[in-house]
C-alpha cells in the first residue's frame, strides 16, 4: 500500500503486509518537521518533504533499527522502488546504475510507447532535470546523502531478515515497463542484496507474500511457464538479467527481437 496516512509501522501493525516506496520512513522525520495531515499530501509532495530530512538520518541509528524491528514482526514486507528514488541523484548526473533503456532523453523504446506514456515520461524527466540543474551545491550534497540513506535501511532491512520485494511504479520519472524492473534489481544489489537474492525478490518472494507459491515463482513442473533464458550468468553480474535471449510466456518461446517489431508494428499499422 502507499502509506501516507499512518505512520511508521502502524499499517504493518494493523495488519498490511507489504508497503510500497519507503513512505514508510516518514515516522523518522523530527517531530517539528511533520506535516499536520500527511493523508492530504499527494504521492510527490509526500516524496519531496521526504527528501528534505533524509539527509540527517543515521540508517544505523537505534531509530532506524526500532522501525524496522516492528516490521520484522508484523511480517511486512518492504517494495522500495528504488529505480523511483534514483530519479533525484540521476538526474543530477550521478551513476543510478545503467539507463540505456529507460533515460527518457536517450531510450530507443520512446517510439514503441504509447503516446501518453511517451509524453509523460518525457515530461516529468525534463521537470526533474531542470529542478536539477538549479540546485545548490548544498542541495545537490543532501540528495546524494538521502540517496546513500535509503539504499543503506533497505540493506539494513534484508540483512535483519526482512522480505524485500522488486518494483519499479511505472509511469513515473524515468521509468519504463519491464526495462526499469532490471535496473532495479541492479540498486537491490548496490543496496546489499546478493544477485540472487535480488531475482527471488522479482520472482520466488512475490510469489511468497501474495500466497502463490503453487502458482509461480519457481522453475518446477506444474508452475506458470514464464521465463527468460540469458545469455550471460546474472549471479556473476546482476545486469547480465538483460541478456535476454528468449522469452518464455504461458509456455510460448520469444525472441526479444521480435516482441519489440510487433510493438512498432503496432504503432504504425
Amino acid at each position: 500500500m502507499h502509506q501516507q496516512a499512518t505512520w511508521g509501522a502502524q499499517a504493518a501493525e494493523a495488519g498490511v503486509d507489504c508497503l510500497e516506496h519507503l513512505m514508510v520512513l516518514g515516522d523518522l522525520a523530527p517531530e517539528d518537521q511533520r506535516p499536520a495531515d500527511p493523508g492530504r499530501m499527494t504521492p510527490f509532495e509526500y516524496g519531496g518533504w521526504m527528501w528534505r530530512w533524509l539527509p540527517d538520518i543515521d540508517p544505523h541509528g537505534p531509530r532506524v533499527r526500532q522501525l524496522l524491528e516492528r516490521l520484522l514482526a508484523a511480517g511486512t514486507a518492504l517494495d522500495p522502488t528504488l529505480v523511483l528514488f534514483a530519479s533525484r541523484p540521476g538526474a543530477l548526473g550521478d551513476d543510478v546504475g545503467d539507463t540505456t533503456m529507460d533515460n527518457p532523453e536517450t531510450t530507443p523504446l520512446l517510439p514503441l510507447l504509447p503516446a501518453g506514456v511517451a509524453q509523460q515520461l518525457v515530461s516529468r524527466w525534463a521537470e526533474r532535470r531542470q529542478a536539477a540543474a538549479g540546485a545548490s551545491e548544498r542541495a545537490r550534497e543532501r540528495t546524494r546523502r538521502a540517496w546513500a540513506t535509503l539504499l543503506a535501511i533497505v540493506g539494513e532491512f534484508h540483512r535483519m531478515g526482512g522480505t524485500v520485494l522488486a518494483g519499479t511504479d511505472c509511469p513515473n520519472v524515468a521509468i519504463v515497463s519491464g526495462f526499469s524492473l532490471h535496473r532495479e534489481l541492479e540498486l537491490l544489489v548496490r543496496a546489499g542484496l546478493s544477485p540472487l537474492e535480488a531475482i527471488r525478490a522479482a520472482t520466488r518472494r512475490p510469489a511468497e507474500v501474495l500466497r502463490k507459491t503453487d502458482v509461480f515463482g519457481a522453475v518446477v513442473p506444474g508452475l506458470a511457464a514464464d521465463l527468460l533464458i540469458l545469455g550471460a550468468n546474472p549471479l556473476d553480474d546482476i545486469r547480465h538479467t538483460r541478456r535476454i535471449e528468449r522469452v518464455v510466456a504461458r509456455g510460448r518461446v520469444y525472441r526479444p527481437e521480435d516482441i519489440l517489431a510487433a510493438l512498432q508494428t503496432e504503432r504504425t499499422a
